[in-house]
């Protein structure tokens, strides 16, 4: 994955001078890096077969939202319909009805209403919406790797934005904008939740991010993908987050895998995603140029 997740502070700041706080890392132990391979292509391989198994069932994706997916762009759509739809889901309505009555559209009063609600936000930023609460209670939520979940979640909604905002800039379809960073990386709590319940069901201890970093890194971009045809999401969706570290890859005409690589690159600029798998990666190399064996796990 490109430098765009959060990990654990790897060092601890001076309290004083030059003087080193103690540290509160875990224990460091050394593991055979032929243990290092045999765990990266096991694991990626229950991954992938998990994934891949007709009867794999992925995060349970709301009507509303799989309803306002298909209609997002449709003139002709009776908003009658659309708010019986969202009326369903009283989670997702209260939502619509707080971001329309955020500083971003609330400049004509309070939405008193669902359908005041609705009409002020338009389909798209609807769909959004839903999305939102989808990735918040449904996608990102892996316990064994809560903190994590958080810090995907908060980076989504980041890359969300600057996507629509590169869109803007170069003038490309901006409507799935949003969504596509939104869900770039929910492959990787997709990899996370297989390993997290295989963990749970086996009463074992969950791997740590460092030593899931080199399977998130190889198969979390397949995953996403697999999971949105799963939810037949549009394909312009389900190739961005494919190839959104390869967007040479795309042959899509929207683009957005592109812009999904832009927006990594301003999400690293911004520090907003300093640290991800490649920066775990990054240290166990680091340590590996003074000390070998290859790979260090928490004690």
């Amino acid at each position: 994955m490109n430098p765009h997740h959060s990990m654990a502070q790897v060092t601890s700041r001076s309290r004083s001078g030059d003087e080193p706080a103690p540290s509160t890392d875990p224990p460091l132990r050394l593991v055979d890096p032929e243990a290092d391979q045999r765990f990266l292509l096991h694991t990626a391989a229950r991954v992938k077969k998990v994934i891949d198994s007709p009867d794999y069932t992925p995060p349970l994706l709301p009507d509303v939202a799989v309803h306002l997916t298909h209609i997002a762009n449709d003139p002709n759509v009776d908003m009658g319909e659309v708010e019986a739809t969202i009326c369903r889901d009283p989670l997702i309505a209260a939502r619509v009805i707080s971001t329309a009555d955020s500083a971003l559209y609330a400049s004509d009063g309070p939405a008193n209403s669902l359908r005041v609600a609705m009409m002020r936000l338009g389909l798209v930023a609807l769909r959004d919406v839903a999305f939102r609460v989808v990735a918040q209670t449904q996608i990102f939520r892996v316990p064994a790797y809560a903190a994590r979940m958080h810090e995907l979640f908060e980076t989504g909604l980041a890359a969300g934005v600057i996507a629509r905002e590169v869109c803007k800039t170069l003038r490309f379809g901006s409507e799935t904008a949003f969504l596509c960073g939104l869900l770039r990386d929910m492959g990787e709590a997709i990899v996370l939740g297989v390993v997290g319940t295989e963990s749970r069901q086996r009463a074992e201890k969950p791997p740590s991010l460092a030593a899931m970093a080199p399977v998130i890194d190889r198969y979390h971009a397949a995953a996403g993908a697999q999971v949105c045809r799963l939810w037949k999401l549009p394909e312009t969706i389900t190739d961005s987050i494919r190839f959104h570290h390869q967007p040479e890859r795309s042959t899509h005409p929207t683009q957005m895998a592109m812009v999904l690589a832009v927006t990594d690159v301003l999400l690293q600029h911004a520090g907003i995603s300093a640290g991800s798998s490649r920066v775990l990666m990054a240290r166990q190399r680091s340590e590996r140029n003074n000390v070998r064996p290859a790979r260090f796990a928490t004690a």
